[in-house]
């Protein structure tokens, strides 16, 4: 008979149990039968019971029901603040009416298994699902209305009319500046700093006030603005003057956060340019402190880190002591805003690495990020794709010594996928239940001080798990993890969320009031003409270095990308299917396929010409270097081709997008008739280890494939050189056709000549992510024992095929290959015939 774990756990706490109900009992007579007492009484009750119950039926696991927030605080005799309560389906909130009443009541039906109780008190109804309402229990709800949209009327005039509607009316312009005054004044001890920051915030509320709104496109600036802007005046103030603190925090604060309209229809609509020259005036600012550096404007970009900062000392405060102390900062020598290193960093740095290119677009965003990072308030990267959201922040958090731990969103992520979930397991031939932590409770839980935790397309997430959230977003000390009934701490947590625009499709939606409210929205700019050239000479740069490409290939690569993105955005190409944008990550794309690509190209171009015989002619030294440029470029075409022109639906596109790259890589070539044609791909499937299609080298695996050989036409071959260029390079590829196309035929070929493994899944409208990464199944011990032997038979395949396609070749001496052989044999004989591990060692 197997160990029960419950009735083992039971029988060590059942007399601890016993007593508790037995003290319960007591406190219950003195207390007058309190209806707080009592509740507990009868939780502790239910759960001794339903112990009971489980060992009596041989179980060995229980299931009880877990409270949800709304429950909690009836019993705990909160109170509870429902934000937005138009926003649920008002099925929902009618659920909760009678908790609305004058005397409220609940009646929680959903707990099934609370119907016992073993309680003869007559204070409380012994139908376990009634909870008693305390006294200290009240609900507030809040509606957001405007004059727009009277959202309140959503409500229903049920609902409506248990409650007590109160209209709270706005801040006026004194009250304003009262808020911001009374939040800058909590760490400055300094009159005259006080005095001086007053008269910002006079600037701020009596001569901008009217001009940002109009500009930010909201009515007038609210009680969040002034209260976010008194306190990141008081943080920046102590790092530069009063005045261009006060500009900054205008700058980043409100202008940042507005896109601006390319085809602005309101002709007296001040852009956030002519507001960001008042605002400098306004404060009296000689220069403008943010996005100007006329050096940087001279050279175009700085390669080294002391030509835009320095590390210098400065004080923090340490969030694990919250004692102020000694530590480092990295200033920005433009605008002098600083950036505290990691808590984790022991040492003055000294050896910084920036690998981004910086040109005046990065660090304009550089210092956007460093402005927010000392708000209370989370950072909210916006832009649209290819500006670098994430890239930027990964390489700036670990500049200043942080960990990085990215989580992207999508419209079936979870609480449970973040925080963790009960998974079940098999301990001693015992099935029984364990937490699971997720990446985001792992990183709250080890080191958040030192951890900046990035949320990737936060507007694709639902709005049940945003709302999930609201404590982490909102700075909060505590999160509450349902699964376990507890909360952990998440004060000091670093959370920095980014997000592309809604307007780009792809299930993004704006964000809700609710959760905006708690981020400071950084705006990052896109890329100027003349930027493009050195990112792209910074992405390029090392098959530069490598020799393989040179500066005037790589002038030619940026001239090709500006030109083809300008096409795009004008409709000039793709005017049917798209969008199509093109951005840095095409860069990075390209730069990718080169860098798989080039050393096994200039190694098979290199032995073919080693066939050749040596001169020490001028001449012919150039004629071969002139032939090495040529299949370069060649080999371009291909790269090039995957990258921007096969994405195009129409055939015409495509033509139109090749002839540009053919005009812009012109070949060498003595015969002007076919310069402008694509010249015919060629394979050769016959080389030692390698495939070659076109101008595409492949490994070849000996892995045996299934699928019958495709007919290799001029089509099926410029495919399946496109394709393998794209395998090589490790990217996902996207192929898009219609039917009987080839699109699966072509992979499955490539499959076949490369002799990889290759799995086939057909997808529809029924499946589920369960049907692609598993799910929880019961098996009996015969069909578990059938899986583990099909997984061992696999990977002792695996094995001897590495070991002759691999090992033995390297083997160098005979007695070592004949040992290796031996040693082979002993493992299939073993498994063959269901042996011992103890025959190996005969």
């Amino acid at each position: 008979i197997g160990i029960n774990p419950v009735r083992q756990a039971f029988e060590s706490v059942d007399l601890k149990l016993e007593t508790i109900a037995e003290s319960l009992n007591y406190i219950c007579r003195i207390a007058s039968n309190e209806n707080g007492v009592l509740l507990i009484k009868i939780r502790c009750e239910s759960i001794i019971a339903e112990i009971r119950r489980a060992i009596e039926q041989g179980k060995s696991n229980i299931f009880l029901f877990q409270d949800g927030p709304v429950t909690t605080a009836i019993k705990e005799g909160k109170v509870l603040i429902l934000e937005d309560i138009n926003e649920p389906s008002q099925a929902v909130i009618e659920r909760l009416n009678s908790l609305f009443e004058t005397e409220p009541s609940f009646i929680l039906y959903e707990d099934f298994t609370a119907q016992e109780s073993t309680t003869t008190k007559t204070d409380i109804n012994p139908q376990r699902a009634k909870i008693p309402i305390l006294p200290t229990f009240q609900v507030f709800a809040t509606v957001h209305t405007d004059e727009k949209t009277e959202n309140r009327l959503q409500l229903s005039a049920a609902t409506r009319s248990r409650m007590t509607e109160i209209r709270v009316q706005s801040y006026d312009n004194n009250e304003l500046k009262n808020l911001a005054t009374k939040s800058s004044s909590n760490h400055i001890d300094n009159e005259n700093d006080k005095s001086k920051i007053n008269e910002m915030i006079s600037i701020l509320a009596d001569e901008l006030a009217q001009k940002l709104a109009p500009a930010m496109k909201i009515d007038s600036l609210d009680s969040r603005h002034f209260v976010r802007f008194g306190e990141c005046l008081q943080l920046h103030v102590q790092h530069m003057p009063v005045e261009q603190a006060a500009a900054l925090c205008v700058k980043f604060l409100f202008l940042d956060g507005v896109n601006e309209s390319k085809k602005s229809s309101i002709s007296n609509l001040q852009t956030t340019n002519v507001v960001w020259k008042e605002v400098l005036q306004a404060f009296k600012c000689t220069q403008d402190c943010i996005t100007s550096d006329e050096k940087l404007e001279k050279v175009g970009v700085y390669t080294k880190l002391d030509e835009w900062c320095i590390v210098e000392d400065m004080m923090i405060l340490d969030k694990e002591t919250d004692e102020v102390r000694q530590h480092w900062g990295l200033r920005l020598l433009s605008n002098g805003l600083i950036a505290p290193f990691a808590p984790q960093v022991q040492t003055k740095p000294d050896k910084l690495k920036f690998s981004l290119a910086l040109t005046k677009s990065v660090l304009n965003n550089i210092s956007r990020i460093v402005f927010s990072l000392h708000s209370s308030n989370r950072q909210l990267l916006a832009g649209p794709p290819g500006v670098g959201k994430t890239k930027i922040i990964e390489v700036l958090a670990k500049m200043l010594g942080y960990n990085v731990v990215r989580i992207n969103f999508s419209s079936n992520t979870t609480f449970e996928d973040l925080i963790g979930s009960f998974v079940p397991r098999v301990v001693n031939g015992q099935r029984s239940f364990a937490f699971q932590e997720g990446p985001l409770y792992i990183s709250l839980n080890e080191n958040r001080h030192n951890t900046v935790i990035l949320f990737d397309e936060l507007n694709l997430a639902r709005k049940e798990l945003l709302n999930q959230l609201t404590p982490l977003f909102g700075n909060e000390k505590e999160l509450f993890i349902p699964a376990l009934a507890k909360s952990i701490p998440i004060n000091g947590s670093i959370i920095v969320a980014a997000m592309n625009p809604a307007s780009i499709g792809g299930g993004r939606e704006k964000l809700p009031r609710s959760t905006q409210t708690h981020f400071i929205q950084v705006q990052l700019s896109s890329f100027e003409v003349h930027e493009l050239m050195h990112i792209t000479i910074s992405l390029l740069r090392p098959h530069l270095d490598a020799g393989y490409l040179t500066g005037k290939l790589i002038e030619k690569i940026n001239t090709f990308h500006f030109e083809i993105s300008e096409k795009a955005r004008l409709r000039q190409i793709g005017r049917l299917g798209g969008p199509y944008d093109f951005n840095l990550r095409d860069i990075e794309k390209l730069s990718n396929l080169i860098g798989a690509h080039s050393l096994t190209h200039r190694a098979h171009i290199s032995l073919s010409e080693s066939g050749a015989p040596s001169t020490t002619n001028t001449a012919d030294n150039d004629s071969v270097s002139k032939i090495e440029e040529q299949n370069i470029i060649r080999s371009l075409y291909v790269h090039l081709d995957i990258v921007y022109a096969s994405r195009f639906e129409y055939v015409a596109d495509q033509t139109s997008v090749r002839e540009m790259i053919r005009q812009h890589f012109s070949l060498d070539t003595a015969n002007t008739a076919t310069a402008s044609q694509q010249e015919p791909v060629d394979s050769d499937l016959n080389l030692q280890g390698h495939a070659r299609l076109g101008f595409v080298y492949i490994e070849k695996k000996e892995y045996p494939s299934t699928y019958r050989s495709c007919i290799h036409s001029k089509r099926t071959l410029e495919r399946l050189q496109l394709l393998a260029a794209a395998t090589v390079s490790k990217a996902t590829v996207l192929i898009e056709g219609g039917d009987c196309s080839g699109k699966t035929a072509t992979v499955c070929e490539l499959a076949r000549i490369c002799g990889r493994r290759l799995l086939v899944l057909n997808l529809n409208h029924e499946t589920t992510t369960s049907d692609l990464l598993g799910s929880w199944t019961v098996i009996n011990k015969n069909s578990y024992e059938k899986r583990r032997k099909q997984n061992s038979k696999q990977l002792l395949n695996d094995i001897v095929r590495f070991t002759l396609a691999v090992l033995i070749p390297l083997s160098q001496k005979f007695h070592e290959t004949e040992q290796l052989i031996r040693t082979i044999t002993r493992i299939i004989y073993q498994w063959e015939h269901g042996k011992s591990l103890k025959s190996l060692k005969k």
